[in-house]
Formats: C-alpha cells, sequence, structure tokens
C-alpha cells in the first residue's frame, strides 16, 4: 500500500466480502506512516450519498473553515474539495473507508497526487483507482491470528485448525470465535455450536428470503434490538456521534425485521436511531423514524407520560432542522 501510494498511485482496497479486513488495513497504514503526512482526513460511507457523507463527517468543514449555512450539498462538497487543493505542504492523506461504486463520479474532482494520497476501501471494484484485492487467511494465518486472541491454551491447535477452516477462514470471524473462547472460557464443541447453521456464509439476497418466509419472532431477538439500542445511544459529556455512526447500518437492519411492530422495545431503537440519522445529517429519514417512535409510545404509554413528551420534543427539532 505504501508503495503504491509513493508511486503516484490512488489505492483502492477491495474485497465483496466484509469483515476480511479492509478497515483495519487503512487503520494500521495510517498508524504506522502517521508522521509522513502533513494532513489526514478520514471519511466514512454510512449513507447511498457520499457527497452528504463528505460534509457530515465530524470536525471536516469546521476544521477547513467552511460555512455551510444556506449552500446546497454539492455545493458545499466542491468548496470543501477546494480548500483540499490548496493546501500546499504535501503529502497528505485522504482515506474513504467501506466506498460505493458511486465514488467513480466524484474521482476527478479528488485532488491528486503527490499533493494528496487516496485509499479507499470497499466492497466493489471502483474505477479509476489502482485496485488492491485483498484475498483471504492462509490456514496458518487464520490458526495465528486465533492464537493471538486466545491464551487459555485449553484447545488444541488440531482443534483450531479445524474450527478457523469451519469459517472459511475468514478474518472478522476467526478474530471472533476466538474472543468468545478466551472472554467465555469456550470449549471446541460450544464454538461449533454457535456456528453450525452456517448463516455467516449465506448470501444477502437468500437471508432475505429466509426472512420473509420465515420470519422472526420479536421475543428471540429482543436482547439483540436492546444491545443494538444501547450501543447507539450517546453520552454527550464523553463520546462523540460520529462513533456511533458505524453502528446505524445494524439499527436499520434490525427495524427492517419489524417495520409494523408497536412494540416499547422497536420504539426505543426507533427513536435512538432518529438521534443519530439526526447527528448524520438525514433528516428525512430522522423525521420519518421519529415520527413511528412517537406514534408508537402514544399507543403503549399513557396520556401525559413524560416520555411521550420527550420524543415529541425530539420528532419537533427534527422537523424544525429539516425545514431550515
Amino acid at each position: 500500500m505504501h508503495q503504491r501510494l509513493f508511486d503516484h498511485k490512488q489505492v483502492d482496497l477491495v474485497n465483496g466480502l466484509g469483515g476480511i479486513g479492509k478497515t483495519t488495513l487503512a487503520q494500521v497504514y495510517t498508524s504506522k506512516h502517521w508522521e509522513q503526512y502533513h494532513h489526514i482526513a478520514w471519511v466514512t460511507q454510512v449513507t447511498q450519498d457520499i457527497v452528504r457523507d463528505f460534509i457530515t463527517t465530524e470536525g471536516f468543514l469546521h476544521n477547513l473553515d467552511i460555512h455551510a449555512e444556506g449552500q446546497e450539498p454539492q455545493d458545499i462538497f466542491i468548496q470543501l474539495i477546494s480548500v483540499l487543493k490548496r493546501i500546499a505542504k504535501e503529502p497528505n492523506l485522504l482515506i474513504i473507508d467501506n466506498a460505493d461504486n458511486s465514488l467513480t463520479k466524484l474521482h476527478d474532482y479528488f485532488p491528486s497526487q503527490p499533493l494528496w494520497h487516496i485509499l479507499v476501501t470497499s466492497r466493489e471494484q471502483i474505477q479509476k483507482f489502482d485496485l488492491k484485492e485483498l484475498s483471504f487467511l492462509s490456514e496458518n494465518e487464520a490458526v495465528d491470528l486465533f492464537l493471538s486472541h486466545y491464551t487459555l491454551g485449553k484447545m488444541t491447535e488440531d482443534n483450531i485448525r479445524d474450527l478457523v477452516k469451519t469459517v472459511d477462514l475468514h478474518t472478522l470471524t476467526v478474530e471472533i470465535l476466538s474472543k468468545t473462547a478466551q472472554g467465555q472460557r469456550s470449549d471446541m464443541d460450544a464454538l461449533k455450536k454457535a456456528i453450525e447453521t452456517d448463516s455467516y456464509k449465506m448470501h444477502r439476497i437468500i437471508v432475505d428470503v429466509i426472512k420473509k418466509q420465515h420470519p422472526f419472532e420479536l421475543i428471540g431477538v429482543e436482547s439483540l434490538i436492546e444491545t443494538i439500542t444501547t450501543t447507539i445511544s450517546i453520552d454527550h459529556a464523553k463520546e462523540n456521534p460520529v462513533d456511533k455512526f458505524i453502528w446505524i447500518p445494524f439499527g436499520k437492519s434490525a427495524l427492517s425485521v419489524f417495520p409494523n411492530s408497536f412494540e416499547p422495545v422497536i420504539a426505543k431503537l426507533q427513536n435512538n436511531m432518529a438521534l443519530r440519522l439526526q447527528d448524520l445529517g438525514d433528516y428525512a429519514g430522522a423525521l420519518k423514524l421519529s415520527g413511528k417512535a412517537l406514534r408508537n409510545f402514544q399507543n403503549v404509554l399513557p396520556e401525559g407520560h413524560p416520555y411521550i413528551q420527550k420524543v415529541s420534543d425530539i420528532h419537533q427539532s427534527i422537523k424544525n432542522q429539516l425545514k431550515k
């Protein structure tokens, strides 16, 4: 990666499967070569609108002294790129994480080498970027990864080899299994039982079909819903909203399974998701979810309940921002 970037290439780290390690590699590269760059910017694509993701990245506009009031997103983005191009010192590093093919149409806007190195991570091959395809771990690498997190010594190396091959040497899955074995002191049988459905291997389309033909019961995943709700909530005294953006797809996925539920556990998730979408700048999406949350709470809580007023205030705040 370092050689390619310093050979005046804009690199796209690509693999069709999530969890292979693209983002981690970009993080390690940034950490290792931090001192070689004058400026570093990191943008994560969390919506289908990459331009909006650029201008809503925490601190980006502020650090570049760009005032966005009253401007259209495309105009703000062009202004942002213009400021980057005027930075005289080189090299600088721009990382665009989790990008999709819509990035191709923006390629010619970006500042070029050697002023700015651009490192992209994606599940798609993005045209105009130098592709670096990432493969799976080898069997020995997968075992080494497992042992880097698992130090109890209760599982034999043959057990571990069998386990990592069961999950197709998938980086993130191996890491999760090893941490589970370490933290919960799970044995080989328990770990294999946890993955015996092979659901992690399913293509997303197949998963969607199964969900439609064999719907989830809320009672079976209620604790998971509550965990997602808690994870995307924020303590403004010590947490940054941007750190919560990576959990938005999980919240959307959970809500898509129960689109017509009136249960309080769903209403709480809808409300917290509305707040995070508000932070992200997706006011239309936030307004839709906060409206659902408000109606759901009105259906299950007595009139005048303080929580109804709280959610109502959030809904009105989002509505006011959307009008602006």
